[in-house]
């Protein structure tokens, strides 16, 4: 298991709290570069599952941007070719 390699802790690396949109339950932080954000599930929130992965120096805030903005062009193309 992944966890056995890593350490869960209730608060981001600082290089990533920096950047972070979105919070999480708790981070599973392996070695000094990724980092997965956990979220809990289950009835009780017994379960912690991966929300994402976050290497440390991926993807910047501009590339982000621009892979996030040619999404948005593409669905609103699909979602305007199914109304026709």
């Amino acid at each position: 298991m992944l966890i056995e390699h890593g350490a869960t802790r209730a608060e981001p690396p600082e290089w990533m709290a920096r950047t972070m949109r979105q919070e999480a339950d708790a981070y599973l932080i392996i070695g000094q570069d990724l980092v997965l954000a956990l979220v809990t599930a289950g009835p009780l929130g017994e379960t912690l599952i991966a929300k994402t992965c976050i290497p440390r120096g991926g993807i910047s805030e501009a590339a982000r941007r621009r892979r996030n903005e040619r999404g948005r062009r593409r669905r609103a193309a699909r979602h305007a070719r199914r109304r026709r």
